[in-house]
């Protein structure tokens, strides 16, 4: 039985920065369309080059193939809210699958990705505060942050994704974003703050895909659950030949 997290060791946070400053570049005042797809490339095929994982196995497989597939079809079907929502809902099932590829069962792999959405941060804020050097007052400041920032980001992703498809809403998140951009950010005239907010969502993106972890409980109820459903073919199959 696993206790706490399982996890690969070791993991360097270049790829993360590098990761984030890429999709800033390409992301930074422009649409999603054709940028998410080359995002989405770039890191399958890092990923697979550097070994993280291996496509094998019908799951992987599946959820690898349907990324891109979803990928390509949300550029070349007139960039659908819908098309973008049932990406990122494969984007979290391939890298659940990759932080564990083990998983039978694709709710299992759903539920490590997030989970993971949240404790890639913890891992990221933990590496920074450097634990080998036992300072322990300033890794408390660092997660006070991140509890602090954290969900800052994952509301400011929701509010992304329901603008785009509320006309409404989207209105009135514009006339917010007028308004802090008129009285309140003219102090900072000549720094992009957009580009700043940019990277810092899109690390936090890239924390979620490079610190990844996979939950002891959810690796242990799925090993469980392969068990019993094992046990019960093979009571049927004792039935059918008695």
């Amino acid at each position: 039985m696993l206790n706490g997290l399982y996890m690969e060791k070791n993991k360097s946070l270049i790829p993360v920065f590098i990761s984030a400053l890429f999709a800033t570049l390409i992301f930074h005042k422009q649409g999603a369309g054709l940028n998410l797809l080359l995002f989405e490339v770039v890191t399958f095929v890092y990923l697979l080059l550097s070994k993280q994982f291996a496509l094998k196995g019908k799951n992987m497989v599946t959820v690898a193939g349907a990324l891109l597939v979803t990928a390509v079809a949300y550029v070349f079907f007139n960039f659908s809210v819908y098309g973008l929502l049932v990406n990122l809902l494969v984007f979290l099932l391939f890298i659940g699958m990759v932080a564990y590829p083990q998983a039978k069962s694709l709710l299992t792999t759903l539920g490590i990705s997030i989970v993971n959405i949240i404790d890639g941060q913890r891992e990221f804020f933990g590496r920074l505060s450097n634990p080998q050097a036992g300072s322990k007052g300033f890794r408390r400041r660092i997660r006070r942050l991140a509890i602090f920032f954290v969900p800052l980001l994952i509301i400011f992703v929701f509010i992304i994704i329901y603008s785009a498809s509320n006309p409404v809403f989207n209105t009135i998140v514009e006339k917010a974003a007028y308004f802090i951009d008129e009285y309140i950010l003219f102090i900072f005239a000549d720094v992009d703050v957009l580009i700043i907010f940019t990277y810092i969502l899109f690390l936090f993106i890239s924390n979620f895909i490079y610190l990844r972890t996979a939950w002891a409980n959810l690796v242990n109820d799925d090993a469980k659950a392969t068990d019993e459903l094992a046990r019960v073919r093979v009571k049927s199959m004792t039935n059918t030949v008695r």
